[in-house]
């Protein structure tokens, strides 16, 4: 049985495709990135159809424009989205408070679409295919992108930071950067794989075991999925500590524990449950920067905290209690080689993504789903942006 927590042992990031067709390794040098809407020459562009966009054109204002359809790089798709997903780190863009996203930004990177054009080079995707994005574009030729970790180069370029992103009717990638849904699964869903790949990828990075306890602080998204996919990998009890009851009761499920923090001590509970010795991992599923010290307080010896969600600011963390009780302390960000498991999830009935979608507004209404996240509405998981319905 292939578990969703097995790593590959090859990167495809390591695969570049020659003008004859077939793989090369490695890959030559032919600049930092292939081209790409942000780096297309203006003249390239002017010609070009005009689509619908809700453009960053100050911190904290978006405006409705009219933008030139981007054209596919000879190793590029062109997808129609067709959903993206409002993530916090959008807001947190939006209010220029981290990412150093420029003004004239498309923001947006949890993506769905269908591919509408294919650049000269492209061999893997073909016009009609329906995608889910990653949303980093690596360099594929560092010493990172060799082995595997093409999610740390150094050179990466982000959807909606670096890149127009999904908040667009059209938008270019990379074709390895879009992958190929099955027909079982929705472009709804879909847009959702990058958001559970990031949780994937951190409970693989903190090497999340079977029979574990896991304590989860924070009672959003991240917390509904961190829940989900503990019980997947085998978790022994996930507990989830927040502050919304609309939130919890919808996490709860069996061997999944939810405490509303606000009024109840969770402490003695978890500790009496694991024999007195705390949880195996405690992850910060939070922007709270207090948070850490609670993570401190619910872990073993020799226990490990996952930092996982962007603080909102700088965080204070007594080392004094790493060292002594022989923690770890892991960060992890990005969703490297985690599609294809949590695609083979979704299709045998044990993740259902669609259970995190709160609402579903069209693309000018943005101004408004953006405030609804903001407004951290405690009846509210996930908000989409539909740009073009599924037939």
């Amino acid at each position: 049985m292939y578990l969703p927590w097995h790593l590959p042992t090859v990167s495809h990031y390591n695969v570049h495709w020659s003008e004859e067709g077939g793989a090369e390794y490695p890959i030559p040098p032919a600049g930092d990135h292939p081209p790409s809407a942000a780096h297309v020459p203006l003249p390239a562009v002017l010609g070009s159809p005009l689509v619908k966009a809700l453009v960053l054109t100050a911190y904290n204002r978006l405006e409705y424009l009219d933008v030139p359809e981007p054209a596919a790089g000879p190793e590029e798709v062109l997808v129609r989205v067709a959903y993206c997903s409002v993530c916090g780190s959008d807001i947190t863009a939006l209010e220029g408070r981290a990412f150093d996203v420029p003004e004239g930004m498309i923001l947006g990177h949890e993506v769905s679409g269908t591919v509408a054009a294919v650049g000269e080079r492209v061999r893997g995707l073909a016009l009609g295919d329906r995608v889910a994005l990653e949303p980093a574009v690596p360099c594929r030729r560092c010493w990172y992108c060799l082995r595997g970790q093409y999610h740390m180069c150094p050179q990466t370029l982000h959807l909606g930071a670096s890149l127009p992103g999904g908040f667009a009717e059209y938008l270019t990638i990379h074709e390895l950067n879009a992958h190929r849904i099955p027909a079982g699964l929705s472009l709804r869903e879909a847009a959702l794989l990058e958001p559970l790949g990031v949780c994937l990828a951190g409970l693989r990075k903190a090497r999340l075991a079977v029979g574990e306890t896991m304590a989860v602080f924070g009672d959003g998204p991240f917390g509904a999925i961190f829940a989900r996919l503990g019980i997947i990998m085998g978790a022994r009890a996930v507990w989830v500590l927040g502050h919304h009851d609309w939130r919890l009761e919808r996490i709860r499920a069996p061997h999944v524990v939810t405490v509303n923090t606000a009024r109840e001590a969770y402490l003695p509970a978890l500790f009496a449950a694991t024999e007195g010795r705390g949880a195996d991992l405690a992850v910060a599923a939070t922007d709270s920067t207090t948070v850490y010290a609670e993570m401190l307080a619910s872990v073993r010896i020799q226990g490990r905290l996952l930092a996982f969600s962007y603080p909102r600011d700088s965080v204070t963390l007594d080392l004094s209690q790493v060292h002594m009780r022989e923690l770890e302390l892991i960060g992890s960000c990005r969703c490297p080689h985690t599609f294809a498991t949590l695609i083979e999830l979704i299709a045998e009935g044990r993740l259902a993504p669609g259970e995190l979608i709160s609402a579903v507004m069209p693309l000018e209404a943005l101004p408004e789903a953006f405030a609804m996240a903001r407004g951290r509405s405690k009846e509210l998981f996930k908000i989409l942006v539909e740009l073009a319905a599924e037939v």
